[in-house]
């Protein structure tokens, strides 16, 4: 049986195992770079840095438990056993993916060296099921998320000059991967109520609050859009494939993915 691949890294730094592998996300962040300008490996999110260490946060507070002091004495087989000891306390398969990539990528496994079980649609849960009670002073967000589709980072950093009122489009400066983007406005009016004719041109828009479920906006913003777009929702009979797949992708673009996302799209957005 071949050796499992494992990219070397550079001497570990001193310190605890997680300030050693806090070491090697930092050493692998690339904040704001685009893809074609990135390094491979490279963590080019906020959000995928922060997922990384709190993985790492709780790999690492295992594997000391276990006698590890250095990161290089981690080996597969102490990942494999992390997971599999993870998979026992019933977490998602979902969970379990992003951990793996996670240690994975910082710890320089494959994701095929650890077999994880497969990811159900029928099993996702998030931002599924009935509407929870939104407060009456977040209504007014909600429905311009639901209009915009911003992730929950590039709601928080717009700013008045980023809103084209004349055109209904929002200009994304920096959103995930450092990538920008144009997005046009599924309902205008959504923009009266926000009263941004009255903010400075640098003035953030938006107080967007931590317990406010993005996921679910997003969903509605893509579900609306795919119906403009092909005449009906996605796994209607009525619209051909290639109407389909072209409006997933447009879909796919306007949430800030890449045209071919339509996999992910379907799975997460419009299931």
């Amino acid at each position: 049986m071949p050796k499992p691949h494992r990219r070397t890294h550079k001497p570990e730094a001193r310190g605890s195992l997680f300030h050693q592998y806090a070491a090697r996300v930092d050493a692998a962040t690339a904040l704001g770079q685009k893809k074609r300008d990135a390094a491979p490996d490279a963590i080019r999110s906020i959000e995928t840095r922060k997922t990384y260490l709190n993985a790492g946060h709780r790999f690492c507070a295992w594997a000391k438990a276990q006698g590890c002091k250095a990161l290089g004495d981690v080996d597969l087989q102490t990942v494999q056993t992390y997971l599999a000891a993870r998979q026992t306390q019933g977490l998602s398969a979902y969970t379990l993916h992003t951990e793996r990539a996670a240690l994975g990528k910082v710890l320089g496994y494959s994701s095929a060296d650890i077999p994880l079980p497969a990811r159900a649609t029928a099993k996702i849960t998030r931002s599924r099921g009935p509407e929870p009670t939104i407060a009456p002073q977040h209504q007014d967000l909600v429905e311009f998320l639901q209009a915009s589709g911003l992730r929950r980072n590039e709601a928080r950093c717009l700013e008045r000059r980023d809103i084209d009122i004349a055109a209904g489009t929002i200009q994304v400066r920096r959103g995930k991967g450092g990538r920008s983007r144009t997005v046009t406005l599924l309902d205008t009016a959504v923009l009266d109520a926000l009263k941004v004719d009255a903010l400075r041109p640098t003035q953030k828009v938006l107080v967007v609050p931590h317990e406010l479920d993005i996921h679910r906006q997003r969903r509605v913003f893509a579900q609306t859009l795919f119906r403009q777009l092909a005449g009906g929702a996605w796994g209607d009979t009525a619209i051909d494939k290639p109407t389909a797949t072209r409006a997933a992708g447009a879909v796919a673009v306007a949430l800030g993915h890449s045209a071919h996302r339509i996999h992910t799209v379907k799975r997460h957005y419009l299931s």
